[in-house]
């Protein structure tokens, strides 16, 4: 619930559980998914550092999350 305002849901985003597999086994996660027809749009600086942390403290390769803001920008993201 506490990251549904900085996604966007119920407006932009739904959310879903599946299920992930690990090393460690399989494990439950919730997910945001693009709920219809949206115009794509760049994240504030702010969202995107906290984003951003939460790549380092999980240690998440970050080519993950630029290659999400290239293809945002090649949706023609509104600025």
């Amino acid at each position: 619930a506490m990251l549904d305002r900085y996604e966007g849901y119920p407006k932009y985003y739904i959310k879903s559980d599946i299920d992930v597999m690990t090393d460690n086994g399989k494990i439950n996660c919730v997910v945001y998914l693009m709920a219809g027809n949206i115009d794509y749009e760049f994240p504030d600086m702010y969202y995107l550092e906290i984003i951003s942390k939460g790549y380092e403290h999980t240690s998440l390769d970050k080519k993950y999350l630029y290659d999400a803001l290239i293809y945002t920008a090649d949706m023609g993201a509104i600025v």
